[in-house]
């Protein structure tokens, strides 16, 4: 049998403390450590672990009995979240941004807040603010569960509007808005946007059909009074100025506006009597005239 060497029981008694060292769990503060490394603190003060470098200090804090703190003792300091050793995002003593400046919404390696499946419940803010001064650009807002890139609507500054043409609404039919402001009403009337075009002959054949009517609405606290149409009876006059929501109910709305083509060929229908009973009252007064004459 071989004798073991001073040198051999050296190494095996070094790889054995090796070893237990290695699964050991560690305590400071505490002689009955739970993990890897356990630090304990007296939680009374701002107790706990300080990183020190020669300009500042980092410290991971408890302070009290219930509030774990990170401290950068420069006030000049940040702190820079990292994966797979790139920097993603800073946070500063007055700031928290991303690494990679999102030019648009679609930049690759831009960072984004929750998940299209992982919400925020709410967000407080005082503002929301974006530099994008573009003709196209502005505040990006998508909506729907699929999440992705593509935006719904877009605040620029000097327009709220819908990404895409005619595809969407402003209010619902059960959820309209109480009074909107404005300094003027624009549609979009180009004839270059439209087809199938013909001849409205559409007049005073409508207008004396239509009653009108003064009506309070039932949710209007102020009780206020208004003037229009039944929905109701429109829609068997002129189906086309009547929209159907697509509430429970099947709340019925109006198109004013497009009642104003009616309502100017009922003006020319009358402006024609107008006409045709001034030509008339000038030839009986020709023949009065003719006849007065006539008699002297």
């Amino acid at each position: 049998m071989k004798s073991i060497t001073l040198k051999h029981y050296l190494f095996t008694t070094f790889l054995l403390v090796t070893t237990v060292f290695l699964q050991a769990q560690v305590g400071i503060g505490t002689l009955s450590p739970l993990n890897q490394l356990d630090v304990k603190v007296p939680g009374t003060g701002s107790d706990g672990i300080n990183i020190q470098n020669d300009n500042f200090n980092t410290q991971l804090l408890t302070e009290g009995s219930n509030t774990f703190a990170m401290n950068n003792s420069s006030n000049s300091g940040s702190y820079n979240f990292r994966f797979a050793n790139a920097t993603r995002y800073i946070m500063t003593d007055d700031l928290i941004y991303p690494s990679v400046n999102a030019t648009d919404n679609t930049v690759s390696g831009a960072l984004d807040i929750g998940r299209f499946n992982a919400h925020f419940r709410r967000v407080y803010t005082r503002g929301i603010h974006t530099n994008d001064n573009d003709v196209d650009g502005g505040l990006r807002i998508n909506i729907g569960s699929g999440g992705g890139t593509t935006a719904d609507y877009n605040f620029s500054d000097f327009a709220f509007y819908p990404i895409t043409n005619r595809r969407r609404n402003l209010g619902r039919s059960s959820n309209a808005w109480d009074n909107v402001y404005a300094d003027d009403y624009v549609t979009v009337s180009d004839r270059r946007e439209k087809k199938s075009i013909k001849t409205l002959n559409l007049g005073m054949n409508i207008i004396t059909k239509i009653n009108t009517y003064k009506y309070v609405y039932k949710n209007d606290n102020n009780n206020e009074e208004h003037f229009g149409f039944m929905a109701q009876e429109l829609q068997k006059i002129v189906p086309e100025l009547v929209a159907i929501g697509n509430d429970e109910n099947k709340t019925l709305g109006i198109s004013y506006s497009e009642l104003i083509p009616i309502l100017v060929n009922a003006l020319k229908e009358q402006d024609d009597k107008i006409d045709n009973l001034e030509k008339v009252v000038l030839s009986i007064q020709k023949k009065l005239d003719i006849d007065t004459a006539s008699m002297k």
